[in-house]
C-alpha cells in the first residue's frame, strides 16, 4: 500500500475520531431540553466562583468568607464542582456533605449576616448526583441558606433588565479536560473563549445578558461578548488554581463584572 494512502487513512481515522469525541462529548447536540431555573433576587450584586473541589482541596477556603464581607456580598454562587467526586446521594447525605462544605468555605457565624449560597450543580463533571430525582434541594446552617439547583439558572437583579445566566459548563462540553483544551489555545492567542462563547449561542441569551461558567479552569471575562470563567480554586496537570471569583453588580441599571483573584 502506498504510503501517502496509509497516511491519507490516518487522517481520515483522526478527523472521524476527533469528532466523534467532539459530538459525545457535547449533551447539548443530543439533548436540547434546556433546564433553567429562574431566580429573582433582591440584592444587587452576587458573588461567582466554581471548582473548589472541597473534598480534594487542602488550600484554606475560608478566603472566600472573608471576600464577600469585604465586598459587602450576601448573595454567593458556586458554579458546579463544589465537590470532587460524582456520586449518588441522598438528600440526607447531600444536606452532610453541603454542611461540611459551608464550613470549609467559614460561611457559618451564628453572630453573621445572612448570607445565600446557590450551588449550580454539575451534572457529568464531579457534582454528586442526587437519587430519586435533580430538583432544587434547600437547606439551612445557621446564618446560610443553601440552595442547590441542577444545571443552569437565570438570576434577576431588582433594578436590572437583564440576567446573569450560570452554569458548570458541562452542558456545553461534558469532558472538563477537553474543555479546557478546546480553550486554551484560542484563549492564549487570540483572547477568544470557545467553551464560554459556545454555551451563551446555545443558552440563546439576550445581548445584554451575561454568562458564566466553570469547568475549563481557565479564567476569563470579555465585556465584549458578556462572558466570564472565574477560573479554578485547585490545579489540574498544566493548570495552577488561580483562586478567582467573578463580581456582578447591577449599577445604573446595567450590568457590570469584574474578574478578581485572592493571592
Amino acid at each position: 500500500m502506498p504510503l501517502t494512502l496509509i497516511y491519507a487513512a490516518a487522517s481520515v481515522t483522526a478527523v472521524v475520531m476527533i469528532i466523534y469525541t467532539l459530538i459525545n462529548n457535547s449533551p447539548w447536540l443530543i439533548n436540547r431540553e434546556l433546564k433553567i431555573t429562574s431566580i429573582n433576587l433582591n440584592s444587587n450584586s452576587i458573588l461567582v466562583v466554581s471548582d473548589l473541589h472541597t473534598d480534594a482541596n487542602s488550600s484554606d477556603l475560608t478566603v472566600i468568607s472573608e471576600l464577600t464581607r469585604r465586598s459587602e456580598i450576601d448573595v454567593i454562587v458556586i458554579a458546579g464542582d463544589l465537590f470532587d467526586r460524582r456520586v449518588k446521594v441522598n438528600d440526607n447525605e447531600l444536606r452532610v456533605l453541603l454542611h461540611q462544605a459551608t464550613l470549609r468555605l467559614g460561611l457559618i457565624n451564628t453572630n453573621g449576616s445572612e448570607l445565600t449560597l446557590i450551588y449550580v450543580r454539575s451534572e457529568s463533571s464531579h457534582d454528586p448526583g442526587i437519587k430519586g430525582g435533580e430538583s432544587i434541594k434547600i437547606a439551612k446552617f445557621s446564618n446560610v441558606l443553601v440552595v442547590t439547583v441542577p444545571r443552569i439558572i437565570k438570576v434577576n437583579f431588582p433594578n436590572c433588565s437583564n440576567a446573569v445566566y450560570i452554569a458548570h459548563g458541562d452542558y456545553t462540553v461534558s469532558n472538563g479536560l477537553l474543555a479546557g483544551l478546546i480553550n486554551i489555545i484560542p484563549l492564549t492567542l487570540l483572547k477568544l473563549p470557545i467553551v464560554e462563547l459556545i454555551t451563551r449561542r446555545v443558552l440563546n441569551v439576550n445581548n445584554g445578558d451575561w454568562v458564566i461558567i466553570g469547568h475549563t479552569h481557565l479564567p476569563v471575562i470579555s465585556s465584549r461578548f458578556k462572558v466570564a470563567n472565574p477560573g479554578s480554586w485547585k490545579g489540574i496537570l498544566f493548570v495552577k488554581p488561580y483562586n478567582g471569583y467573578v463580581l456582578i453588580k447591577c449599577i445604573n441599571s446595567r450590568l457590570v463584572a469584574k474578574l478578581g483573584r485572592v493571592n
